[in-house]
C-alpha cells in the first residue's frame, strides 16, 4: 500500500476538523464584534489559538508528505524531527491559549467560591506542566544539531519525556472534563433558561468531552520523541487535532446563543405578523357583516359632518373606534371597528 493511501484519513480529519473551527470561531467573532459588541479577553485568545491550530495542521501536513518509510536517509530523518519538535512546541502553546479562554470565558458566569477556586488550580497546573514539557522537548536532547542523533540512538532521557507526556495528556483530559461539567451544573440550576436552552449548552459542553477521549488515545500512541519520530506520529498527530479542533468548537459554539436567538426572535415576530393579519381579516369581515346588518335598519345614510367635511357614510370616515359610533346630530348608531397595526 503507497504512502498516499495511508494519508487519506488523516488528511480528511484534519480538513473537517479545521474547517469546523474556522466556520464556528468566524461565528464567534459575527457575534461578539456585530450583535454583542463586546469582543473579549477569551475571544482574542481563542483566535490566537485557532491560528496556532492552523500551524499545527500544517506542520502534520508536512509531516505526513515526508513519509513513513523505516528507511529513511539521515537527512529526511533530522527533517522529520526538527517537524516534530515544532509541531509539539506549537500544539502546546495552542492548548494553553485554548485552556485560558476557556477559563476566561467560565470564570464570567460562575459564582461560587469552590468553582472558581477549581478552574484557577487546574488552569495553574495545566500551564505550569505545558511549559515544563516544552523545555523538556526543547532542551532535554540537547541542541538541535545533535537532536536526531540522540534520539535515533536512544541516548534521550525517553523516561522523563514519556512521563511528561502522560501528566501532560491526562491534564488535558481533566481539564477538558473540569471546564464542561462546571458550566453544565451552573446551566442545569439555572431557571432563567428553558428546557431546550438547557439541553443545548449542556450539549455544546459535552461536545468537548470528545477532546478529553483523544487525549487519552494520544499517550497512548505518541512515541515521547524517544524512538524513530515516524513511529505512531501520525496516529498521535490525528489525536491532536481532534483534541484541539473539539475544544476550539466547543468553546466557540458556546457563544453563539445570541445568533440563534435573533433567529428565533424573528421566526417569532413572523408568527406573530401573521397572526395579526389573521386577525385584522376576522375583525374587518366581522365589521362588514355588523355593517350590513344596520345599513339594512336604516333607511337613509345620515350625513356626518367632521372638521367641516362631510362623511357621507361610515366608510368615508377618517379613523374607526372600535365600538359603534353617535351622530352628534343623529340617533343613529354606526358600527365601526379598529385594525391592529402590522410590524414591517
Amino acid at each position: 500500500m503507497s504512502d498516499r493511501h495511508v494519508d487519506v484519513e488523516p488528511v480528511a480529519v484534519f480538513t473537517s476538523f479545521v474547517a469546523l473551527s474556522v466556520l464556528t470561531v468566524a461565528m464567534r467573532v459575527y457575534v461578539r464584534k456585530r450583535l454583542v459588541q463586546a469582543f473579549l479577553i477569551e475571544d482574542w485568545l481563542c483566535v490566537l489559538a485557532l491560528i496556532l491550530y492552523l500551524a499545527q495542521s500544517g506542520l502534520s501536513l508536512r509531516m505526513a508528505r515526508i513519509g513513513q518509510s523505516s528507511a529513511l536517509r539521515m537527512s529526511a530523518t533530522k527533517n522529520m524531527t526538527n517537524i516534530v519538535i515544532a509541531d509539539v512546541v506549537v500544539y502546546l502553546c495552542g492548548s494553553v491559549a485554548l485552556k485560558l479562554s476557556l477559563a476566561f470565558f467560565f470564570l464570567r458566569f460562575v459564582i461560587e467560591r469552590w468553582q472558581r477556586v477549581v478552574i484557577y488550580a487546574m488552569l495553574t497546573t495545566f500551564i505550569a506542566d505545558c511549559l515544563s514539557s516544552i523545555f523538556l522537548v526543547l532542551f532535554w536532547c540537547s541542541d538541535s544539531t545533535k537532536r536526531t542523533v540522540t534520539v535515533s540512538s536512544g541516548q534521550c532521557a525517553g523516561g522523563a519525556l514519556y512521563a511528561a507526556n502522560v501528566l501532560q495528556g491526562s491534564l488535558n483530559a481533566l481539564s477538558d472534563w473540569l471546564f464542561a461539567v462546571i458550566p453544565i451544573t451552573v446551566v442545569i440550576r439555572s431557571t432563567s433558561l428553558t428546557k431546550r436552552e438547557k439541553a443545548h449548552v449542556a450539549g455544546t459542553f459535552a461536545f468537548a468531552i470528545a477532546g478529553s477521549v483523544a487525549a487519552v488515545l494520544r499517550i497512548v500512541s505518541w512515541p515521547g520523541l524517544t524512538n524513530d519520530p515516524s513511529s505512531g506520529y501520525r496516529s498521535a498527530v490525528t489525536y491532536i487535532t481532534i483534541e484541539m479542533g473539539a475544544g476550539i468548537i466547543a468553546s466557540s459554539a458556546a457563544t453563539l446563543r445570541p445568533l440563534f436567538r435573533k433567529e428565533q426572535s424573528g421566526k417569532e415576530r413572523n408568527r406573530e405578523n401573521h397572526s395579526i393579519e389573521v386577525s385584522a381579516s376576522s375583525n374587518l369581515l366581522r365589521c362588514l357583516r355588523r355593517t350590513d346588518k344596520f345599513s339594512k335598519r336604516s333607511e337613509q345614510p345620515v350625513p356626518r359632518v367632521t372638521g367641516g367635511h362631510i362623511y357621507k357614510d361610515w366608510w368615508d370616515l377618517p379613523d374607526f373606534m372600535p365600538e359603534f359610533s353617535m351622530d352628534s346630530d343623529s340617533k343613529v348608531r354606526r358600527p365601526s371597528c379598529i385594525l391592529p397595526e402590522i410590524e414591517e
